[in-house]
C-alpha cells in the first residue's frame, strides 16, 4: 500500500529502446530541408552545419519556419514581408513567394521572436544572396494546416531551402530530456510526422511537420544527423533550464530503417486530495508543478490513480474501510489529459472508495 502524495513522489522513468540508425551525410548531396536550433548555446555547432550546407547549395530563397514563442500571432500561421537588418547586411523578403502563398501578414508577431532573429546573422553569413520567407506557426496550427502550408510553398517555391528553427526538450531533467529526444529522433529518421506532431517534446512540432512533409514531397527522405546535444550534459547540470538540440537535414534517398523501439514513463501515486490541491493557485492544474511537458516525448505515459473521480461526496462501503478515503473532483481529469497521460492504473486499495 502506497501513501505518497503525488506531487512529492519519486517518478520512475523507463525505456525499451533499440538503437536508432543515424548516419551522417556522405558525398556532395544538398539537403532539401534542415532543422537547426535557435538556442545560442550551440551557435558554433549550428554555424558549422550551415557552413557544410552552404558548400552544397546556394538557394535563391530560404523558407524559415519558427515557433510563435509568445503567442503574438493573430492567426495560427503568419508571415511578414519586412526587410531584416543585420550587422553584416540586409536580408530581403521573397515578395512573390510571400504574396502567392496567401498567408496572413503580421509583422508585429515577429518582434523579438528569437526563433527567427537568432538565425538571421547566420543566414546572411552563409547564404548572403538568399531572400527570405519567414513563417511563424503557433500551437493552434493543426497537422492539416501545416500540410496545406507546405503544398502552397511547394507550388510557389519548390527549389527553396526549408529551415525548421526548433529547440527540442525544454526544462526537464537532463536524463529525461535525453529520453524524450529518443522519440523525436526516431520520428525524424522514420519520417513519422504524425508521431512527431502528437508526441514530440519540442517547442515546435508544427515546424518539424512542415520540414518532413516538404522533404517527402521532394523525395528526400534520408535523415542525416549532424549533431545531437544536451545543455545539461554540456554544462554538467542535471536540473534547470535544460535544452536539447538536434541538428541535421533530409537528403535525397529513401527512408532509413529504424529498429523497433518504445519509450515510456511510469509515475505514481497520483492523488488530488490530502493537501495536494488545497492551494487555490494549484486547484485547476496541479500537474503544472512538474512542468507543462513532463509527460510528453514518450510513446506512452502511465500513472497509478490512487483514488476515484466522483461527482458525489459519498464514500462507498468498499473492501477497505480504513481512512483516508479518496474522492477527486472530475475537473482534474482535464489536468491528466492535458499532461498527455494516456493510461491510469486502478490496482490499488482506494479503487473502491467511491
Amino acid at each position: 500500500m502506497m501513501r505518497t502524495i503525488f506531487l512529492a513522489c519519486l517518478f520512475c522513468v523507463g525505456a525499451i529502446v533499440a538503437s536508432v540508425l543515424l548516419v551522417q551525410n556522405s558525398g556532395n548531396d544538398a539537403p532539401i530541408g534542415i532543422v537547426i536550433p535557435h538556442h545560442d548555446m550551440v551557435a558554433s555547432t549550428r554555424q558549422a552545419y550551415l557552413a557544410e550546407v552552404a558548400e552544397a547549395t546556394s538557394p535563391k530563397t530560404i523558407i524559415l519556419i519558427s515557433p510563435d514563442h509568445f503567442d503574438r500571432a493573430t492567426e495560427s500561421i503568419v508571415t511578414t514581408d519586412r526587410i531584416w537588418t543585420t550587422k553584416i547586411g540586409d536580408i530581403f523578403p521573397a515578395e512573390e513567394v510571400i504574396s502567392s502563398i496567401n498567408v496572413p501578414l503580421d509583422a508585429d508577431a515577429f518582434d523579438g521572436e528569437h526563433g527567427v532573429t537568432s538565425l538571421l546573422r547566420d543566414i546572411k553569413t552563409y547564404f548572403p544572396e538568399s531572400t527570405l520567407v519567414p513563417i511563424l506557426a503557433n500551437r493552434s496550427a493543426t497537422y492539416a494546416d501545416m500540410s496545406e502550408l507546405v503544398e502552397k510553398l511547394y507550388a510557389a517555391c519548390a527549389d527553396c531551402l526549408l529551415i525548421a528553427s526548433v529547440d527540442f526538450s525544454h526544462t526537464q531533467n537532463a536524463l529525461l530530456a535525453d529520453l524524450h529526444d529518443r522519440l523525436s529522433l526516431r520520428g525524424l529518421v522514420s519520417m513519422d510526422s504524425e508521431l512527431v506532431y502528437k508526441n514530440a517534446e519540442v517547442d515546435s512540432p508544427e515546424s518539424l511537420v512542415a520540414l518532413m512533409l516538404w522533404s517527402r514531397m521532394h523525395g528526400a527522405q534520408k535523415f542525416s544527423l549532424f549533431e545531437h546535444t544536451n545543455s545539461g550534459f554540456l554544462t554538467d547540470t542535471e536540473v534547470g533550464e535544460i535544452t536539447t538540440h538536434i541538428i541535421g537535414g533530409y537528403y535525397p534517398g529513401p527512408v532509413l530503417e529504424v529498429a523497433p523501439s518504445f519509450t515510456f514513463m511510469i509515475g505514481g501515486d497520483m492523488m488530488f486530495a490530502r493537501g495536494v490541491v488545497d492551494s487555490e493557485s494549484q486547484s485547476h492544474d496541479p500537474l503544472r508543478t512538474l512542468g507543462e511537458r513532463f509527460f510528453w516525448g514518450v510513446d506512452s505515459a502511465l500513472v497509478n490513480l490512487e483514488g476515484v473521480f466522483a461527482t458525489s461526496t459519498t464514500y462507498s462501503d468498499g473492501w477497505n474501510d480504513t481512512i483516508p478515503r479518496l474522492l477527486f473532483s472530475p475537473k482534474y481529469i482535464t489536468s491528466i489529459r492535458d499532461a498527455r497521460i494516456e493510461s491510469v492504473s486502478l490496482a490499488n486499495n482506494h479503487t473502491h472508495d467511491g
